[in-house]
């Protein structure tokens, strides 16, 4: 796993795992997979790891080779080692849970990452339901179905839509 990579220098290509993500939505082509690097045994301090020039040169390396690197660390209001990561990457996503993370929790993760200057691309908020007051949104797969009734408008009457980030 990662932890091997840069405590023993052994080559990426070595330790990546291709994982299938599904059937091919196009009919006959390929079907879609991600390649993984997994974590590896735990580590007695693994933000000196992080830190390390090792780990650049990993991510510089996989760069090269990919569109897009994602990596997905810890939640950094628990473990620091996402934040140590900051001046490695072009830009950090905030994934948080309705009802799991509070307020007080993401002005403090804000005011972390404002602290070390992280480029903050956007956010991703997850297990929003119908009990939340959003019912007319989701997100799936298939057939697209048109709806008799106009899109939600917010207090303000303006539509209310979701934004994604895309690169490329």
């Amino acid at each position: 796993g990662l932890i091997g990579i840069l405590r023993d220098g052994p080559n990426p290509a070595d330790i990546i795992q291709r994982v299938p993500l599904g059937k091919a939505t196009n009919g006959g082509g390929p079907s879609p997979t991600m390649d993984v690097i997994s974590s590896g045994p735990a580590q007695a301090n693994p933000t000196y790891l992080i830190e390390s020039d090792a780990m650049e040169r990993l991510i510089l390396d996989l760069e090269e080779r990919y569109d897009l690197v994602i990596i997905d660390t810890p939640a950094a209001t628990l473990v620091p080692d996402g934040l140590a990561l900051v001046d490695k990457v072009s830009g950090v996503i905030v994934v948080s849970r309705v009802r799991k993370n509070t307020r007080a929790a993401a002005r403090s993760l804000r005011g972390q990452l404002s602290n070390v200057r992280a480029n903050v691309l956007g956010d991703v908020v997850n297990g929003v339901g119908r009990a939340d007051g959003m019912p007319n949104y989701g997100y799936g797969y298939g057939p697209r179905r048109r709806r008799r009734s106009a899109r939600p408008r917010s207090a303000s009457g303006r539509r209310r839509e979701l934004v994604g980030v895309r690169r490329r």
